[in-house]
């Protein structure tokens, strides 16, 4: 897969999560954790999936798939986050955040090298996603920007899983001609690893605008293509 990067002018955009996962063949799955909110507008668990095909389709013969799983049982969408953390060092701390449609579910693998990790601590954190309204450039302003190629910024990790999204980065720029400051995000994607990139890209590029000073957002899209 090729990495098609691009930066566009945000506008009133909505982006979903499209992180899924078929399910294995396995009938002895196993709910390791599991919580709900205390409306019951969203659940969630972690659980164990022995025997999935192929280690859940990472090409490796011999690992353990645990799987963390919400349902969004709201007409809303949601935004959620959290970690599992395992006591092993070797399994480490997965990190995760998503955004689910109302009615929907969402899961995510996670590819551990052996079976029976023990899980240290695990949180997970949703609510009803409310976008910060954009703030576009002002009328006749222009913003051109050079010096840096977001190619170079794409995680490694998030190619090689084929992560993608798009980030609403809210800047300012104090001169006519210079860096970027106050550079934050205002709209994530379903991956922090692309939040972080995004965030990198717009610091390392120089602006010349017309109307400094000037805050406004941006949208940072990574996308894949054949």
């Amino acid at each position: 897969m090729k990495p098609i990067l691009r930066v566009v002018t945000s506008a009133a955009v909505l982006i979903f999560s499209v992180s899924t996962f078929a399910q294995g063949t396995s009938k002895n799955l196993a709910v390791l954790a599991k919580g709900a909110a205390p409306d019951a507008t969203w659940k969630w668990e972690l659980q164990f999936w022995p025997g999935n095909d192929k280690c859940a389709g990472s090409g490796r013969q011999d690992c353990g798939t645990e799987v963390l799983y919400i349902q969004n049982d709201s007409p809303d969408v949601i935004e959620c986050s959290g970690f599992v953390e395992y006591k092993s060092a070797r399994a480490g701390k997965h990190d995760f955040q998503t955004r689910i449609r109302g009615n929907d579910s969402w899961s995510d693998p996670i590819i551990l090298d052996a079976y029976g990790y023990a899980i240290k601590a695990q949180e997970v954190h949703c609510a009803k996603y409310v976008p910060e309204p954009v703030l576009a450039r002002p009328e006749g302003c222009k913003a051109d920007s050079s010096g840096a190629d977001l190619a170079d910024f794409y995680p490694k990790e998030s190619l090689n899983i084929e992560e993608t999204g798009l980030v609403r980065v809210r800047l300012t720029l104090p001169k006519a001609q210079g860096k970027a400051t106050e550079v934050r995000v205002v709209d994530r994607s379903p991956y922090k690893r692309l939040d972080v990139a995004a965030v990198k890209f717009v610091k390392a590029l120089t602006f010349t605008t017309t109307c400094a000073p000037t805050t406004f957002d941006l949208g940072i899209k990574f996308s894949l293509a054949e």
